[in-house]
């Protein structure tokens, strides 16, 4: 397999080292060479530029195609390979999607005001949490401790491993 590949790179990138007869019969002109192979790998660069960007502007331009007028997907999270669950605003509510390959199932329907005021309160939430978590100091000088301790054997191991190596020199 690996000189199946290191044929291909080479017959890409140095065509005239592996033609057996090439149109100049006889002498190489490695800079020539050099440059093609320079030329090669722009080009090669270019071509995957010009596709990522051209995936990119597709995408745009061909998102007010599948944009709906009355249904707005607010989230969507995978659960696995066949599993996710959707949030869907229509009209005046949300609706909360189980789909999976076989059906969907309607977890929750909910009114717009309510679920919002529910997200709001879930962020509060989330940030009394985060601000009430006291840092515990007690581990923090723990872990120091530790590190300061496996730099002793650390220190220890290279003074035994320079020890025997003296040793096996001397031998």
């Amino acid at each position: 397999m690996k000189k199946k590949t290191f044929i291909m790179f080479l017959t890409f990138f140095l065509p005239e080292i592996v033609f057996a007869a090439s149109h100049s019969e006889g002498s190489f002109n490695y800079i020539q060479l050099f440059f093609k192979t320079v030329v090669y790998i722009i080009i090669f660069i270019l071509v995957l530029f010009a596709t990522f960007y051209g995936t990119k502007l597709l995408a745009k331009r061909s998102k007010p195609f599948f944009k709906s007028k009355y249904v707005e997907i607010i989230d969507s999270v995978n659960l696995g390979s066949n599993n996710r669950i959707v949030i869907a605003k229509v009209a005046n509510y949300i609706y909360i999607l189980s789909i999976n390959n076989n059906d969907t199932v309607l977890m929750d329907k909910i009114e717009i005001q309510s679920f919002y005021s529910r997200v709001k309160e879930a962020k509060a939430l989330d940030k009394d949490l985060y601000d009430n978590t006291e840092v515990d100091n007690d581990n923090i000088v723990l872990e120091n401790e530790f590190k300061k301790i496996l730099d002793k054997f650390k220190l220890i191991n290279r003074k035994i491993d320079r020890d025997e190596d003296k040793n096996e020199e001397d031998d």
